[in-house]
């Protein structure tokens, strides 16, 4: 006999995330980067909360609507100007930093 569960521990609805990819950790430090309005790079310092496979809460340091570069950021710098790319994920929803 077999039987297949699925298991939630702990979730929240209406969370902010990003992919993990956005992230970069300095031991409890993390940071993303982040496009503002005038489409130049700014690194925020973020707190994060539940992390799954693919994302992570953002408690602080960004809000909804903000876009962050995703993927690698060695060839990104804070200061320069980029011409953002809005990228949908396969789990877009609501509350999710772009």
């Amino acid at each position: 006999m077999y039987a297949e569960t699925k298991l939630s521990l702990q979730g929240k609805k209406n969370a902010l995330t990003v992919p993990l990819e956005a992230i970069s950790r300095n031991g409890s430090d993390a940071t993303v980067l982040a496009v503002n309005v005038s489409n130049i790079l700014e690194e925020k310092h973020v707190t994060l909360g539940i992390e799954d496979s693919a994302r992570v809460e953002i408690v602080a340091g960004l809000q909804e609507g903000d876009r962050v570069v995703i993927g690698n950021r060695s060839q990104f710098r804070a200061g320069e100007p980029v011409q953002p790319e809005v990228i949908e994920s396969a789990k877009s929803g609501s509350g999710e930093a772009k």
